[in-house]
């Protein structure tokens, strides 16, 4: 065989090897590479010698973590590479030690602009938290797979507690900063529990030198997939079946939110999204972000947990939930109307959204000379020009709250008829009817 074409396996290996979590095998390299078994032997030394830290572990090579095998990015690469450190910059801050080494080797591997603009940022100084000396920790006892005592304030208890675990990977909350070591605990030592611990809560961390089994990992592997998040349980998993408004139909299907995930369309029309999870009660903030676009169908606990949370809500600002009815005709006053399933968005609402978004448009979209041409334009300072043009932007849409604009709603109209809307029969666009209202009004305060 030839130099270069050894030269060529010995580099191929190394990377067959670095990217096989479960080991390769002498019979594996055989089947790829065409070479006799007595050679195996001779490359691995050859490895070893030049410094590449191999071990052997029933009969399989595997590569040790603590070597970095060189290698060279594409633009493209350092594109998507810099979308996953920018969100992990953002959610923690520096405050990992490890991060702080990883951002300077990738980003000397990225193009310039991108490998600036996220060490830009970056304070050196910032003192580093015990958390990052946890982390070192729980990872030695993985790669090692030794068991660790740690102490653990869980969230809402009174006192901390003991877990004797067994660490097997680390995860990241997708919606948050959290960060967690997945792994097995146990109270005992004897019965153990597939277990997320937040980094945030744990207290101290103890090695031990006693050794667990990789079947604690394979065990544990049957487990992912079910999370929502990071919650896992040694219980069968739960379906979730909730029920959207159709107007959520296209955003349900642009994302992956679960890869259990299935979404279909019932005979009313509406939306129902299911999931197959392990904590049904870990998707409570996602389901209630959607507002009163979603009910859960099952399972019952669930249901009963939102309800329960939103009964809270209430009482936290002193309503019942016969306050919180939308009794005042102005709440029956629409803009957006779902003529299939009777939901509405307040006109009063939209006009305070629009103008609220004219507000902030004044202050970070319109350049300077823009907002000069407008204060040229109504001879007012900026302050005041700003408060008119949100003003009058807002009012935009003040023609729907007319009764020829109204009556498209039928039952919303004939609530607000009974409120004393009067039923005149006049049909003119809502834009023109605008321009004439607001002319009037404006007349009138000598505007």
């Amino acid at each position: 065989m030839e130099l270069a074409q050894t030269f060529q396996i010995l580099l191929s290996l190394i990377q067959d090897i670095a990217t096989s979590p479960d080991g390769i095998s002498t019979g594996e390299i055989i089947a790829k590479y065409g070479i006799s078994r007595r050679v195996v032997p001779k490359y691995i030394d050859i490895l070893e010698q030049a410094g590449i830290p191999i071990y052997t572990e029933r009969k399989r090579y595997y590569l040790d973590e603590s070597y970095f095998a060189p290698f060279t990015l594409t633009p493209e690469e350092s594109e998507f590479l810099y979308l996953a450190l920018e969100r992990a910059v953002f959610f923690h801050q520096y405050r990992w030690g490890p991060m702080r080494s990883l951002l300077h080797k990738l980003t000397g591997k990225m193009t310039m602009p991108l490998a600036d603009l996220l060490l830009s940022g970056q304070d050196a100084d910032h003192p580093l938290g015990p958390s990052d000396r946890y982390f070192s920790l729980l990872a030695h006892a993985r790669r090692e797979r030794l068991e660790v005592i740690v102490t653990y304030h869980a969230l809402n208890r009174a006192e901390p507690g003991r877990w004797l675990i067994r660490p097997v990977r680390f995860s990241s909350n997708p919606l948050s900063d959290g960060f967690y070591v997945v792994c097995e605990g146990s109270r005992d030592g004897q019965q153990f529990i597939p277990l997320s611990l937040k980094f945030d809560r744990i207290l101290d961390v103890q090695l031990t030198d006693r050794r667990f089994e990789i079947a604690a990992a394979a065990r544990l592997a049957t487990y992912e997939g079910r999370a929502w998040g990071v919650w896992n349980s040694d219980r069968p998993p739960t379906r979730v079946t909730l029920q959207f408004e159709t107007r959520h139909y296209d955003r349900l299907l642009e994302t992956t939110w679960h890869p259990t995930q299935e979404i279909r369309v019932d005979a009313n029309g509406d939306v129902q999204f299911s999931v197959t999870v392990s904590e049904p009660q870990e998707m409570v903030p996602w389901v209630r972000s959607w507002g009163a676009g979603v009910v859960v169908l099952e399972p019952d606990a669930l249901r009963q947990r939102i309800i329960w949370s939103l009964q809270r809500q209430l009482q936290s600002y002193g309503l019942t939930l016969e306050a919180a009815q939308p009794d005042n005709a102005l709440m029956h006053v629409w803009a957006k109307y779902e003529r299939r399933t009777g939901a509405y968005h307040v006109l009063l609402y939209h006009l305070l959204d629009v103008a609220a978004v004219a507000w902030v448009m004044w202050e970070r979209v319109l350049s300077n000379s823009q907002r000069i041409w407008l204060e040229n334009l109504l001879g007012l300072d900026a302050e005041h020009t700003q408060q008119w043009v949100a003003l009058l932007t807002g009012l935009h849409d003040i023609g729907k709250a007319t009764s020829s604009f109204q009556r498209k709603a039928e039952p919303l109209f004939e609530r607000l008829i009974a409120n004393g809307l009067p039923n005149e029969s006049f049909n003119e666009p809502h834009g023109l009817l605008s321009a004439v209202i607001l002319k009037k009004s404006l007349a009138e305060i000598g505007v």
